[in-house]
């Protein structure tokens, strides 16, 4: 998987926690440089983000710089973006991302899960949302929905066990 380091003055600070989580988001725009556009209007921040031809783009080297992207995890977490406004009327709703996309992300989520140690555990969102010390004790590789009241990301997927956990979870656990 190619890297490409991208330095465009995202808003961060010094990493001093071990990281210990990677939480996954969509963008809500259509290109990389959109995405690098908004997140400096808004004064927040991701570690990588994922295009829709697969291509992978570090903005912050999660090991030394903390991205705003999860308020009260951020200092713990990796941000993970995917390109692409999901929802819209021309997206696929079972799999509005394109197979490359989802390849390319997986490959990058399983990556940071070995450099940083993190479990890639096999529990649903679904379980998640029926118990709480499950939640917290498997909080490794979630959505922004799981750990944020009001976020839909990645996708307009809800906490019911849909896309989440048969299209995005699945991808990452394949090796």
């Amino acid at each position: 998987m190619k890297i490409v380091r991208v330095d465009c003055g995202l808003q961060s600070s010094k990493r001093t926690k071990p990281v210990t989580c990677i939480v996954c988001h969509h963008t809500v725009t259509r290109t990389p440089e959109a995405t690098q556009r908004v997140l400096r209007a808004r004064g927040v921040s991701t570690h990588y983000e994922v295009g829709p031809d697969g291509s992978v783009y570090e903005y912050l080297d999660p090991a030394t710089r903390v991205a705003w992207h999860a308020r009260a995890w951020n200092s713990v977490s990796v941000g993970v973006d995917l390109t692409g406004p999901p929802g819209r009327t021309d997206c696929d709703p079972v799999m509005p991302y394109p197979e490359m996309q989802v390849a390319a992300f997986a490959a990058l989520v399983r990556d940071l899960a070995r450099r940083f140690g993190i479990p890639v555990e096999p529990v649903t969102v679904r379980a998640w949302k029926r118990d709480p010390i499950l939640m917290n004790a498997y909080l490794q590789i979630v959505p922004h929905s799981a750990i944020q009241r009001g976020k839909v990301d990645p996708s307009d997927w809800r906490l019911d066990g849909t896309a989440w956990d048969t299209v995005l979870r699945p991808a990452i656990l394949r090796e």
